[in-house]
């Protein structure tokens, strides 16, 4: 079943994919072997081809890693969802282990005036809001 938007808009090869959604041919690759992505159908040369909904997967993928999840987790999440079941629940647990394993990571940070001082680089401090009001008037 194709949705409205890839009936309008042709599709893609591997690199124009890439370089839509800001990513390498190999990350591409990588995805496909790993099954993260799929192409939605072959030319006669063997070239892939893939569907807006595979550059919008590819940017999921991508905007996940970013917020710290895996490729195992990612992996997971994406099967989920071609199975038409929730990943919610899923994406629910894996946030609520990472915030289990995260006080340990906690410990290195502390509070000060101002914002939060990283100890082992003396004298670095987050900017607050205040501080970046103060420093753009300078």
């Amino acid at each position: 079943m194709t949705t409205k938007e890839e009936v309008t808009l042709p599709l893609m090869t591997v690199r124009q994919l890439a370089r839509q959604g800001d990513v390498t041919v190999h990350v591409v690759r990588n995805y496909l072997r790993r099954g993260l992505l799929q192409a939605a159908r072959h030319t006669e040369s063997g070239y892939q081809l893939f569907s807006a909904s595979e550059l919008q997967r590819l940017r999921f993928i991508r905007t996940a890693q970013q917020l710290g999840f895996t490729l195992a987790e990612i992996e997971e999440i994406v099967r989920h969802s071609v199975l038409r079941r929730s990943p919610c629940p899923l994406v629910r647990d894996i946030i609520r282990r990472r915030l289990e394993d995260t006080p340990s990571n906690w410990t290195t940070c502390w509070p000060c005036t101002g914002g939060w001082s990283m100890p082992s680089t003396p004298g670095l401090r987050c900017r607050t809001p205040s501080r970046l009001a103060t420093m753009s008037a300078h």
